[in-house]
């Protein structure tokens, strides 16, 4: 149960990290010097990347063990994450969502199988449900939460929480 917590916080970063910059866009954009049209692009480029290799980039890691790619993913959306809140220049920011956008579509495509067979004595539906409510937990607090945090210590300080 404790590595299905571990995955539904995963799934909670990842959507967290995924959708900060829409809660803070005019603060980022100051912040990097750029139009708020600008730092909504690092929004829809990531969304249109993530659609667009999703399937390819999964299919190419289907050798990789599942436990290992998924912690290998965790460890880089924290580091893309450090490593945003430092972030002074555009192009920057812009190449660093952009290996998030890459590792996103892998995640969101094994969570749930990873799910299964972190609790294979629980019920699939429970396990993923278990495994997907950081999603929830991220929407209906995560978000909120990280713009409160931004508007109070800053855009790039809200990277790190």
């Amino acid at each position: 149960m404790v590595r299905l917590v571990m995955l539904s916080v995963g799934a909670f970063i990842w959507l967290v990290t995924e959708v900060m910059p829409i809660g803070l866009l005019t603060d980022i954009a100051q912040g990097l010097h750029v139009s708020p049209a600008q730092v909504g692009l690092l929004v829809t480029g990531y969304a249109w990347l993530v659609a667009l290799t999703a399937i390819p980039l999964t299919l190419l890691t289907s050798g990789v063990d599942r436990r290992v790619l998924v912690a290998s993913l965790l460890l880089l959306a924290g580091g893309v994450d450090v490593a945003c809140a430092f972030v002074t220049n555009y192009a920057l920011m812009a190449v660093l969502r952009i290996m998030l956008a890459l590792g996103h579509g892998i995640f969101w495509s094994v969570i749930a199988g990873v799910a299964v067979r972190l609790a294979p004595d629980i019920p699939v539906a429970r396990a993923t449900g278990w495994a997907f409510t950081g999603v929830a937990v991220g929407f209906a607090g995560g978000i909120p939460l990280v713009s409160a945090i931004g508007q109070w210590l800053g855009w790039a300080g809200a990277r790190l929480f």
